[in-house]
C-alpha cells in the first residue's frame, strides 16, 4: 500500500525538531498528519532518519 495516498489531517501547527548530537531545537510546522507519517516544513533541508518531534503547549 502506498503510504502517500491515505488520508491526512490537515493540521498546520507549529512544532519543534530535536536531532541527537546537535544542541538546541529547531523550528518546523507540522502540515499534515495520519498513522503513518507526517508533513514537515522547515527553513532548511532536514536529512536526518531519527529526530524528536516536540509539540508547544498553548496556555489559554
Amino acid at each position: 500500500m502506498e503510504r502517500r495516498a491515505l488520508p491526512r489531517e490537515i493540521v498546520n501547527v507549529p512544532a519543534l525538531l530535536s536531532f541527537d548530537g546537535i544542541i538546541g531545537v529547531h523550528p518546523c510546522v507540522v502540515r499534515d498528519i495520519n498513522a503513518f507519517g507526517a508533513c514537515l516544513s522547515a527553513p532548511y533541508y532536514i536529512f536526518a532518519s531519527e529526530f524528536d518531534l516536540l509539540f508547544r503547549r498553548v496556555r489559554c
